[in-house]
């Protein structure tokens, strides 16, 4: 008995395997485009050709972006610090008054400089905030408020104090093994292996302090936009995925008011809080408006 032809095969063709898994892979890429853009089509259509009512996006290029120029930032520090360490390294043994003497002197040294964080802090505040606006007119259908002069201010200075801290923290654990070799005596090849460790540890630091500013500053300005816009309640929109919290997941689609935050919307299930409070919160806030509601 022969076996009908595979529909999949037969419409790629005879071509390599990888091939053929590349072209899927687009092929259901463009599917799922253009049923995004059918759906949010049709409820322009319901809103009488508005845009009122999309989804949120996610702010994933400034996030990008943020952390490349984060890195790189700490990657210039860290080698500042490493710079005072390549003398003693081809050495077999560090010997222990080497080691105390080096952890005193790095343990003056500074990170970052002051004028750096400040300058991507600014850059990365733009960069949201110009997201946002965007995001914001694109969900209510107006024109978004400018947002809250003194939320700005608070988040530049809590910013440019993380930012700083990055190196502080790293030189601190370096300072901390140093002064470990320094009371036991330990083979360089072994503080190398340390020195990695701390390097790589400061490089997700990094990344995960980006991606967590970003998120909440977009929080903080949705909320601010959305009550300028005599807007009041939202219906929480989880990120949906493996990485959600239980918490959050709970959550999910539920409609809630900006001056009565939910109970578990924190980091914790026991921290109240709005999407985008809890440490590295994706959720986000759908505006819920009255008028559209009944409609």
């Amino acid at each position: 008995m022969r076996l009908p032809a595979n529909p999949i095969r037969t419409a790629l063709g005879e071509v390599p395997f990888v091939v053929r898994l590349d072209q899927a892979k687009k092929a259901l890429g463009k599917d799922k485009r253009f049923r995004r853009g059918r759906e949010e089509k049709l409820i322009q259509k319901r809103r009488g050709g508005g845009l009122l009512g999309l989804k949120p996006r996610q702010p994933l290029g400034v996030i990008a972006d943020t952390q490349k120029k984060l890195a790189e930032v700490f990657r210039r520090s860290h080698k500042a610090i490493l710079d005072r360490l390549v003398p003693q390294l081809p050495n077999e043994v560090l010997e222990r008054e080497q080691a105390w003497k080096l952890a005193r002197e790095l343990a003056k040294q500074n990170g970052i400089p002051l004028s750096e964080a400040k300058r991507l802090a600014s850059d990365t505040f733009e960069a949201t905030n110009n997201f946002n606006l965007r995001d914001i007119a694109r969900s209510i259908g107006v024109k978004a408020p400018e947002f809250s002069a003194p939320i700005g201010e608070r988040w530049r200075r809590e910013h440019v104090e993380k930012i700083t801290k990055l190196s502080e923290e790293s030189r601190d654990r370096i300072v901390a093994h140093l002064r470990d070799v320094g009371e036991r005596g330990t083979r360089v090849e072994v503080f190398r292996k340390r020195l990695e460790e701390t390097e790589g540890m400061g490089f997700r630091r990094a990344r995960l302090v980006a991606r967590d500013q970003v998120l909440t500053l977009n929080a903080k300005l949705t909320q601010d936009r959305h009550q300028r816009a005599g807007i009041t309640q939202y219906r929480w929109l989880a990120a949906r995925d493996g990485s959600t919290r239980e918490n959050h997941a709970e959550l999910d689609g539920e409609t809630f008011s900006y001056d009565d935050p939910p109970l578990g919307g924190g980091t914790g299930p026991d921290d109240y809080g709005h999407p985008g409070d809890g440490i590295g919160c994706r959720c986000q806030a759908i505006p819920v408006i009255p008028e559209f509601e009944d409609s």
